[in-house]
């Protein structure tokens, strides 16, 4: 019904990514405030704890605007299972170089390891909970690439997902 209306799909995909971001980012406060509570009540609670989610926020930035790029292309159950894949791929990707290439003993394989490597998307950079269990500082930088890097794949994808859709037949 909104697309009848006056509106550009480019502002319908913001807007509904909005949307869906507001939702992701109550769950996940009412999510911490009950492990935040849980842990106060066992005595293992750490105010960093709010530092963690604030990182699994931007990687929920990052895998919602992929979702929403795949629904604009295909269909619901592609789309789960094509988001599904990338979040995986997302969450792998980094032990492409410590735990494949050195199991091949061809160079061009290799080299072709280190380029899936830095083509592939990363949601490990985005992953501090290590350094929030062993209390471990994080690196000084670490939280401008982490922002850059999430609101770069974020506007890369929206922008794919205005232009797909604005492709795609609604009939």
């Amino acid at each position: 019904n909104v697309l009848s209306k006056p509106l550009s799909r480019h502002t319908f995909l913001v807007g509904r990514y909005i949307g869906l971001m507001a939702v992701l980012l109550v769950n996940l406060a009412i999510m911490v405030l009950v492990l935040s509570g849980v842990l106060l009540f066992v005595g293992g609670f750490t105010v960093r704890i709010f530092e963690a989610s604030f990182y699994v926020y931007l990687q929920l930035m990052i895998i919602t605007a992929v979702a929403l790029f795949f629904s604009s292309v295909t269909s619901p159950v592609i789309s789960a299972i094509c988001t599904v894949a990338f979040y995986l791929i997302g969450c792998t990707s980094s032990a492409l170089p410590t735990l494949l290439a050195p199991s091949v003993s061809s160079r061009v394989a290799k080299r072709f390891i280190f380029l899936l490597y830095h083509l592939l998307p990363d949601l490990n950079i985005l992953n501090i909970n290590n350094l929030v269990v062993y209390n471990l500082p994080v690196a000084g930088g670490f939280l401008a690439r982490a922002v850059i890097y999430t609101v770069m794949m974020v506007l890369v994808l929206l922008l794919a997902a205005g232009l797909a859709f604005r492709r795609r037949n609604l009939v």
